[in-house]
């Protein structure tokens, strides 16, 4: 049958059909014509157009040509600029992104995509190149927050914006009822939204609320038709698992239960934590398994792959592995030391506690594999 008949055959089937059909009649005349305005479409929006909607197409090297033509009949043209922003994301020029989407949401502040857009390109800012966020500076959140606030207010059901922001909280480690409610409202908004529920999950371990972690991964795990989704669950899973174990003290003092501990979380668009713990004048007894030693935590070091901790103890530093940040432990025992752990120098340097192991596999210039960091009072009495 050929392509004539076909399309022949499909109309006389269309023009029989019986299609229900219902009359309404409304009180007074609809006023919509009045709303109504037309406008000409310019030559440089039709380019804009073409190219932004390749780019959501993953055309970006044909979506280039048409933004770019767009941006040269008409420099000013917010959704080009915007679009062409975002192509620079996808092209990993993550700097010259976020100087053209801060330009263009400060002149269309209405517009909540470019409000998202620009939150977006600063939050690919602070991540590494494996896709793991390790932190954001102050000034860099701030600006990532007042844009997705913006975002919110002006289309109340974008979902992507509650995302961002409740994964912004979590990568800062604070704020963290804000984005559960953040998380929990665009579900109901969006019950199929499986990624979100897995950074519920991360939030949930965060807490150490393990069951109810597990509970957020079971739809990811039963019913992801995303293979990657359902890949980062089960490693989320996994994380659970040895978050619950490694929680659990090797010996439990008769005097420790206003002390909690937690893993760094396994946050995969990433994050890090300084978890919480007080002392309250007890003796600070062993919680990890491994080689234990007090000294000066000098610097995290961020690498292409890892990261490096430096630890001087008396005359010696001691250099130890971490896949990341979400894999080492960190408690606090000092008031004041509550924040997110991210990579750099220590100003000022902090007296810890540092547990770790032998490399599972060779590491030539690592003297360990890092398993938790204390930070310690000076006064501290410490079971070795």
């Amino acid at each position: 049958m050929d392509l004539a008949t076909i399309d022949r055959e499909l109309k006389d089937y269309l023009r029989r059909a019986p299609f229900p059909t219902r009359e309404v009649s409304f009180g007074e005349a609809l006023k919509f014509d009045g709303e109504m305005r037309a406008a000409p479409v310019t030559a440089a929006s039709v380019q804009a157009y073409l190219g932004d909607m390749l780019l959501h197409l993953d055309r970006a090297e044909e979506a280039e040509g048409y933004l770019r033509r767009a941006l040269a009949l008409d420099p000013s043209l917010p959704m080009a600029q915007s679009s062409f922003g975002m192509l620079l994301v996808k092209q990993q020029k993550i700097g010259e992104a976020v100087e053209i989407l801060r330009r263009v949401a400060a002149a269309d502040e209405l517009n909540y995509l470019t409000q998202y857009y620009y939150a977006y390109a600063l939050s690919r800012q602070g991540m590494r190149d494996e896709g793991t966020v390790l932190g954001y500076p102050a000034e860099m959140a701030a600006s990532m927050r007042a844009a997705l606030e913006r975002t919110r207010r002006l289309a109340p059901r974008f979902i992507e914006a509650y995302r961002l922001e409740a994964f912004l909280y979590l990568a800062l480690d604070e704020h963290l009822d804000e984005a559960e409610a953040m998380l929990k409202e665009a579900l109901l908004m969006s019950p199929e939204r499986q990624d979100i529920m897995l950074i519920l999950a991360q939030l949930h371990l965060r807490r150490l609320e393990f069951a109810a972690a597990r509970t957020d991964l079971q739809p990811i795990l039963q019913r992801a038709a995303d293979q990657k989704l359902r890949e980062q669950a089960q490693e989320l899973l996994a994380d659970i698992k040895y978050t619950e174990e490694q929680n659990t003290p090797t010996s439990a003092p008769p005097n420790e239960g206003n002390a909690a501990v937690a893993a760094a979380p396994s946050v995969k668009s990433g994050a890090s934590s300084s978890e919480q713990a007080h002392a309250g004048g007890q003796r600070l007894a062993r919680r990890f398994k491994g080689e234990r030693v007090r000294g000066l935590l000098t610097q995290i070091e961020c690498l292409k792959s890892g990261i490096a901790i430096h630890v001087r103890v008396g005359e010696r530093t001691l250099r130890l592995y971490g896949e990341d940040l979400r894999h080492v432990f960190f408690v606090t025992y000092v008031p004041g030391l509550e924040r997110a752990v991210t990579c750099g120098a220590r100003t000022p340097q902090n007296l810890v506690v540092l547990t770790y192991r032998p490399n599972a596999v060779p590491r030539p210039g690592f003297d360990g594999d890092a398993v938790a960091i204390e930070f310690v009072p000076e006064d501290a009495d410490i079971e070795f």
